[in-house]
């Protein structure tokens, strides 16, 4: 009987969410050898390649991989691969490429474009006047929206309008520079998973000379 090499590294593949923050290291999970000798020991090690400068072995019995590439995101690196090799009692090796892939998650927007509008005075806004047109920016492509007023000095005065719903509208009579030469509204929009973000908008009033 000769002490034969280790012929499996399991598992060959591990499933880790984005958004997750690992720097400093975030263990993946156990890895486990498949050996045709019984009670065989084994010790694991990064070999080079892929994206092996992330990944290191660690936990309590130096067996769980790691990885540390700070705080995942699917729409930068939806995937890693690593070279691991794992060395029997006997020294004998065998080397496993592992995958480690990032799940996409949907993610909250992250702002609304543009923060702040301009408009004349002495326009009539008393049967409601679009500013103009919201936009919003998420990490997730081929998203929808939806606008809603949440908040700000100034929302009564303001509500969501346009053929698609995505222009702010102004209603507050005929402006005047020297009444009142902005308002200040919260715009919330939330798209197709429910995500959230708030934005604060500021609408200036531009002052003309007047008679």
């Amino acid at each position: 009987d000769l002490n034969e090499a280790p012929t499996d590294v399991t598992p060959n593949s591990f499933n880790l969410d984005e958004n997750i923050d690992t720097g400093g290291g975030y263990s993946l999970g156990v890895l486990s050898s498949v050996d045709p000798d019984v009670d065989e020991v084994f010790s694991y090690s990064i070999q080079p390649g892929g994206h092996g400068l992330l990944f290191s072995i660690g936990g309590a019995a130096s067996d769980e991989l790691w990885i540390d590439d700070g705080v995942l995101d699917f729409e930068t690196s939806s995937s890693y691969s690593v070279n691991l090799r794992v060395t029997d009692g006997a020294s004998n090796t065998y080397d496993e490429t592992l995958t480690v892939n990032v799940n996409d998650l949907n993610e909250a927007p992250t702002a609304i474009t543009p923060t702040s509008f301009n408009i004349n005075e002495n326009v009539d806004t008393s049967s409601g006047t679009s500013v103009g047109t919201l936009s919003a920016t998420d990490a997730d492509a081929g998203e929808t929206f939806t606008y809603s007023i949440q908040g700000g000095a100034d929302q009564l005065q303001f509500s969501i309008g346009g053929a698609l719903s995505d222009e702010l509208i102004l209603t507050d009579g005929i402006l005047d520079f020297e009444s009142k030469s902005s308002y200040a509204v919260t715009v919330r929009v939330t798209d197709s998973f429910g995500n959230t973000y708030d934005e604060a908008i500021t609408v200036s009033v531009n002052d003309f000379n007047e008679a």
